[in-house]
């Protein structure tokens, strides 16, 4: 991936401003350097069962990967558009049906609501 990234860069394109992305994956780890300034905005849609009873749900951070691999896809996209500004969205480890994953329809739904916000956003 790194040296698609690099040959990515080196083609000769025109530079753009006002370039945002939604990275609908597992998580981004925001401490990362690559992320300063870059991050617009970040929401997770998946939960987390809670062990106390006055609470049933807890939502996890959008700002924390499962495995590392929505990190490493910002990244780059970061490296490939440096001007991009990133809308996280953290989506529920799909369940396996069959063969094929398959994310719950509420959480679809929520997921391109924010990338309708994003695509909204003027400035």
């Amino acid at each position: 991936m790194t040296n698609f990234a690099k040959l990515l860069v080196r083609l000769s394109t025109p530079k753009v401003e006002g370039v945002r992305i939604a990275v609908i994956d597992d998580g981004v780890d925001v401490s990362e350097s690559v992320f300063s300034d870059k991050i617009e905005r970040g929401m997770s849609f998946e939960r987390i069962q809670n062990s106390e009873p006055s609470t049933r749900e807890l939502e996890a951070p959008y700002y924390i990967s499962r495995s590392g691999h929505g990190t490493m896809v910002a990244a780059l996209i970061c490296r490939i558009c440096p001007m991009a500004r990133l809308y996280i969205a953290k989506v529920p480890d799909p369940k396996i049906s069959g063969d094929s994953p398959v994310i719950s329809a509420e959480a679809t739904a929520e997921v391109t609501l924010l990338v309708h916000h994003c695509c909204q956003q003027t400035g």
